[in-house]
C-alpha cells in the first residue's frame, strides 16, 4: 500500500472519532471555544518540532494560503462543530459527502488536473451511496427536531473544506517538510483567527468549563491534530500523482461509513435494509477507490 493511502486512512479514522467525541462528550461547550483549544494544542505540539528542524517557511505564497485557509476553515470548523454537537448525525452528515466533489471541481479549475477515470467513478459512486445511506437513516427517524439551519451549516462547511483541500496542496508543495510546516503554521495562525472570533462572540471564558468536560476537549484536540496532520502527509506523499489530492480527500470522507456503522449498531439506532445496502455499496466503492488510487 502506498504511504499516502495509509496516511489518508489514519486521517479517516481520526475524523470518525472526532464526530463521536463532539456529539457524545462535548455537549454544553461553545463550538468556538472547542475549536480554539484544539488549535492551541496542535500549535503547541507541532511548532517546536518545526523550529527544531530549522525548516521555517519563507515563501510568500505559502503564507498567503495559510492565512486564507485559516480564516476559511475556522469558519467552517465552527459551523460544522456546532452542527455535529447540536444536531442529529443522520441529518447533518449527508452534507459532508459534498466535500470531495467540491475538491474535485476546484482541482479542475486551479490545476486543470483529473484523477484517473476509475478513481473518479468510484469516488462519485461512493459519495452518492453515502449520501443515500445517510438520507435513509434520516427518513427512519423523527423529522421534527426543527433545526434545519444546522444542515445548512454542515453544507456550507463541506463547500469550504472541499475548496481548502486544493489550497492545502498549494501550501504543502511550497515548503520543506510541507505537511509539518503547513500543519504547524496553519494552527498557529488559526489560533489568532479563532481567538478574535471567540473574543467577538464573548466565548473566551475557558475557566467556565467544568473539570469533567476537559477529557472530551483534550480527546477531540488530539484527534483533530492527527486528522489534520495526516491529511497533509497524505497530500505531501501524493504530490507527484495527477489528481491524487482528490483521492486523499475521498478516502478520508469514508469516515462517514464508520459513523454509519457505529451509530446504527454500537448505539443501537434503528436501521433498515436500504441503509445496509447503501452502506455496503459505499464500502465496496471505497475499496474500489483505494485499489484504483494505488495503481
Amino acid at each position: 500500500m502506498s504511504w499516502w493511502i495509509f496516511f489518508a486512512l489514519i486521517a479517516m479514522l481520526a475524523n470518525a472519532g472526532k464526530v463521536f467525541v463532539v456529539n457524545r462528550l462535548c455537549q454544553g461547550i461553545s463550538s468556538r471555544l472547542l475549536v480554539l483549544v484544539s488549535r492551541i494544542i496542535s500549535a503547541a505540539f507541532l511548532l517546536p518540532i518545526l523550529i527544531s528542524l530549522g525548516n521555517w517557511p519563507s515563501d510568500w505564497g505559502f503564507w498567503v494560503v495559510v492565512i486564507v485557509t485559516s480564516v476559511l476553515t475556522a469558519a467552517a470548523s465552527i459551523l460544522f462543530t456546532k452542527a455535529v454537537k447540536d444536531g442529529r448525525l443522520s441529518v447533518i452528515m449527508p452534507m459532508q459527502t459534498a466535500v470531495p466533489v467540491f475538491a474535485f471541481l476546484t482541482l479542475m479549475v486551479v490545476y486543470k488536473e483529473l484523477p484517473n477515470t476509475s478513481s473518479i467513478v468510484f469516488m462519485f459512486l461512493s459519495m452518492a451511496a453515502l449520501g443515500y445511506t445517510l438520507h435513509e437513516c434520516y427518513l427512519s427517524k423523527d423529522n421534527g427536531d426543527g433545526k434545519f439551519y444546522l444542515v445548512l451549516y454542515s453544507l456550507a462547511a463541506a463547500v469550504i473544506f472541499g475548496v481548502c483541500t486544493i489550497l492545502d496542496r498549494i501550501a504543502v508543495s511550497r515548503a520543506d517538510s510541507g505537511a509539518l510546516a503547513y500543519s504547524a503554521c496553519w494552527n498557529m495562525v488559526s489560533v489568532a483567527v479563532v481567538s478574535l472570533e471567540c473574543f467577538r462572540a464573548g466565548n473566551l471564558k475557558i475557566s467556565a468549563i467544568s473539570g469533567g468536560k476537559w477529557a472530551g476537549i483534550l480527546i477531540f484536540a488530539m484527534l483533530n491534530l492527527v486528522a489534520f496532520y495526516f491529511q497533509q502527509l497524505g497530500i505531501e506523499k501524493s504530490l507527484g500523482i495527477c489528481g491524487a489530492v482528490v483521492n486523499v480527500k475521498a478516502i478520508i470522507m469514508l469516515y462517514l461509513t464508520v459513523v454509519i456503522i457505529v451509530e446504527h449498531f454500537t448505539f443501537k439506532k434503528a436501521t433498515n435494509i436500504r441503509v445496509l445496502i447503501g452502506g455496503l455499496v459505499a464500502i465496496i466503492s471505497g475499496v474500489g477507490l483505494l485499489l484504483s488510487a494505488a495503481r
